[in-house]
C-alpha cells in the first residue's frame, strides 16, 4: 500500500507532496493540472514503466520520485527514491526502515509490490476482444524462468532467439511478453524464408517437371525412330553396347586396313609386273645374239681352212727348202697363204669375241631369270584379298546401329537421372512446405497460445488466461453482461495487484455518476488502495475514496445491469 508520495520537476508538476489514505484518493480536477502526472509518476517511481528523460519538468536538473510503500516486517516501511535527469539518467535507491539500501532495487520492488497497471475503465469499455487481449497483456508483469523457456523451444536454441546485454548474456530481464514476441518474431522472420523456399523448391520442382516431360518426350520419338518402344529402350545398357560398339568400330577398322594393304599390294604389284616385263624384254634381247647353223658351219669352215692354210704353209716351207727353184712361186703361195690365215685368225677371233658376248649375255639373261622368280615370289607374298563391298556395307551399317542404340541408351541414362532430379526437387519441396508449416504452426503457436499460457502461468493474476478474449476463471469477458463485465474488469486489475494491494486508475469521469459507487466500493473492498484521476471543474484536489463515496451515494444497482 502506497501511504507517502513527493514529486519534484516532473511532467506537469512543480512540487507535490501527499499524504495517502489506506482507500486511496480520487485525483480530480480540470485538464493540464497534472492528474496524468501523478499517476505516471507512480508508474514511472514504482514500476520504471516509460521513464523517459523528456518527463523532467522543462529547465530543471532533474526529477525527484519518492514513495513510502507498506513493507514486511522484517523492512518495515520502505523509502524508494527515483532520479532522472535530462541526460537520460536513471537513479533507483531503496531503503528501509533502518535507512539500510536494498541491493537490485527493482527486482525487490517487483518482487514485493508486483504491480500490474491494468486500466479497469478502458478494459471495460473496449469493445473488440483483441483490443482488450492486447492492453490486459500489456499492462501484466509476466517473467519466464529461463528453463520454461528452453524447454518451449523444444529443439531450438534460446541463444538464437533473444538478444544478448553488453556482457553477452541473455537479456532475460525483461517482460516476459517482450521475450515472447521477439522469439514469435523470430520464428516469423525463418518461416518468411521458409515460405521463400517453398516457393523456389516448387518452382525447381515445377521446371525439373518440364524438363523431364521434354526428354520423356524426345525419348520416345528417338526410341519409336530405332524401332524400339520407350521402356524396352530404357533397359538398354551403356556399358554393353559400348563394348559392342567398340568391337564393330574395331572389325570395321580392319577392314579398313586390309583394303588399305590390299591397294598397296596392288600397286605394289603392278609396279612389280612392269619391271618383270622391263626385265623379261632385256632378257629376250640379250637371248636374240645366239649361234646359227651358219655360225656354226662358218666356224668350222675357218678353222678347217686354218688348218689347211697352215699346211700348205708347212708344205711350202719344206718345199722352199727343197726346191729353190720353186722358190718365187712358193713364197707367192706362201704370202697368199699368210693373207688367207691372218684373214682366218681375224675372222676366228670375231667368231670367238661373240660366243663371249653371247656367253656373257646368258648369264645375265640368267640373273635376270632370277629377279624375275624372286619378284614374281614377292608378288604372290604381297597379294591381299581386299575385303568385299558388302562386307563393308554391313560394318558400317551395324556400327551405326550401335552408335545410335548408345545414343538411345546415354539419353536412357539422362532421363533416369532427370527422374532422379525431379523426384529430389519434389521432395526438397515437400521437405520445404513441411518446414514452412511446422514454422507456421511455431509462428501462431508463440503469437497466440504461449502468450495466453505463459500470462496464465506466470503472470501472478489467479484465473486469468487468454483464448482469442481475455478471461478470468475460464470465463471470456464478452460473454458477461454490463455489471459482471464491470465487475471482471475491476477483478483482473485487483488480481494483478495482490502483493502491493494496490490499483492505480486513469479516467474515472468516463463512468457514469450511478455506477460511480459500484465501481470504488468493489475496486476498494478487502482494504485494497486506489488511485483514480478524474476531470471535473476546479483546481487539483485529492479526495480520499471514503470522502467521495460519501458525497456520491448510489442510487440503483439496478442500472448497471443494462450497461453495455
Amino acid at each position: 500500500m502506497l501511504k507517502r508520495v513527493v514529486i519534484r520537476n516532473f511532467m506537469g508538476i512543480t512540487f507535490r507532496e501527499i499524504t495517502l489514505p489506506p482507500h486511496g484518493v480520487v485525483i480530480q480536477g480540470t485538464n493540464a493540472e497534472g492528474k496524468t502526472s501523478f499517476l505516471e509518476a507512480i508508474r514511472v517511481g514504482l514500476l520504471n514503466v516509460g521513464a523517459k528523460p523528456s518527463m523532467v519538468r522543462k529547465g530543471a536538473d532533474e526529477s525527484i520520485l519518492e514513495f513510502v510503500v507498506d513493507g514486511t516486517e522484517e523492512t518495515g516501511d520502505i523509502t524508494i527514491r527515483r532520479r532522472l535527469t535530462p541526460d537520460d539518467n536513471n537513479t533507483l535507491t531503496v531503503k528501509d526502515a533502518f535507512n539500510v539500501k536494498i541491493t537490485k532495487p527493482q527486482s525487490f520492488l517487483n518482487e514485493l509490490l508486483g504491480i500490474a497497471p491494468i486500466d479497469a475503465l478502458a478494459l471495460w469499455t473496449d469493445a473488440k476482444p483483441r483490443e482488450r487481449r492486447e492492453r490486459v497483456m500489456s499492462s501484466v508483469p509476466l517473467n519466464i524462468p529461463e528453463a520454461d523457456l528452453r524447454a518451449l523451444l523444444d529443439d531450438y536454441a534460446l541463444e538464437d532467439f533473444v538478444r544478448r546485454k553488453p556482457d553477452g548474456s541473455l537479456d532475460l530481464d525483461r517482460h516476459g511478453a517482450v521475450i515472447i514476441a521477439e522469439i514469435a518474431e523470430a520464428f516469423y522472420d525463418k518461416r518468411t524464408i521458409a515460405n521463400r523456399a517453398v516457393k523456389d523448391a516448387e518452382k525447381a520442382a515445377a521446371e525439373a517437371q518440364t524438363a523431364l516431360r521434354e526428354k520423356e518426350s524426345a525419348f520416345r520419338q528417338k526410341a519409336l525412330a530405332s524401332g524400339m518402344m520407350a521402356g524396352e529402350a530404357e533397359m538398354l545398357n551403356v556399358q554393353v553396347i559400348e563394348q559392342d560398339l567398340s568391337n564393330a568400330q574395331g572389325y570395321k577398322t580392319s577392314l579398313t586396313e586390309r583394303l588399305k594393304l590390299a591397294h598397296a599390294a596392288n600397286e605394289k604389284t603392278a609396279a612389280t609386273k612392269q619391271r618383270i616385263e622391263t626385265l623379261n624384254a632385256k632378257r629376250t634381247e640379250l637371248r636374240a645374239l645366239t649361234w646359227s647353223d651358219q655360225a656354226k658351219a662358218d666356224e668350222a669352215a675357218a678353222a678347217d681352212a686354218h688348218a689347211v692354210a697352215l699346211r700348205v704353209h708347212t708344205e711350202a716351207s719344206e718345199a722352199v727348202e727343197k726346191a729353190r727353184a720353186a722358190l718365187r712361186l712358193a713364197e707367192e703361195h706362201e704370202r697368199q697363204a699368210r693373207i688367207d690365215l691372218d684373214k682366218r685368225a681375224e675372222q676366228h677371233s670375231a667368231l670367238k669375241a661373240q660366243r663371249d658376248l653371247i656367253a656373257k649375255n646368258e648369264a645375265d639373261a640368267k640373273a635376270i631369270d632370277e629377279q624375275i622368280d624372286a619378284l614374281e615370289s614377292a608378288i604372290g607374298a604381297a597379294t591381299q584379298a581386299a575385303p568385299g563391298q558388302d562386307e563393308m556395307v554391313e560394318a558400317d551399317g551395324k556400327v551405326a546401329v550401335l552408335a545410335a542404340r548408345l545414343a538411345l541408351a546415354k539419353d536412357a541414362v539422362a532421363l533416369r537421372s532427370a527422374r532422379g532430379a525431379y523426384d529430389a526437387t519434389q521432395s526438397e519441396a515437400s521437405r520445404a512446405k513441411q518446414a514452412a508449416e511446422l514454422l507456421d504452426t511455431l509462428v501462431h503457436r508463440w503469437q497466440t497460445t504461449i502468450p495466453a499460457e505463459a500470462f496464465a502461468k506466470y503472470s501472478g493474476i489467479p484465473g486469468l488466461s487468454f483464448g482469442d478474449d481475455v478471461m478470468l476463471d475460464g470465463i471470456p469477458i464478452g460473454q458477461l453482461s454490463g455489471r459482471e463485465r464491470l465487475q471482471f474488469c475491476i477483478e483482473i486489475a485487483r488480481r494483478g495487484n495482490t502483493k502491493s494491494r494496490m490499483v492505480v486508475q486513469d479516467g474515472l469521469e468516463a463512468v457514469a455518476p450511478d455506477i460511480l459507487p459500484y465501481f470504488l466500493t468493489q475496486a476498494t473492498r478487502d482494504g485494497y488502495q486506489l488511485i483514480v484521476t478524474r476531470v471535473d471543474r476546479g483546481e487539483l484536489t485529492f479526495i480520499p475514496i471514503d470522502e467521495f463515496l460519501a458525497s456520491h451515494p448510489a442510487t440503483s444497482s439496478a442500472i448497471l445491469e443494462n450497461v453495455a
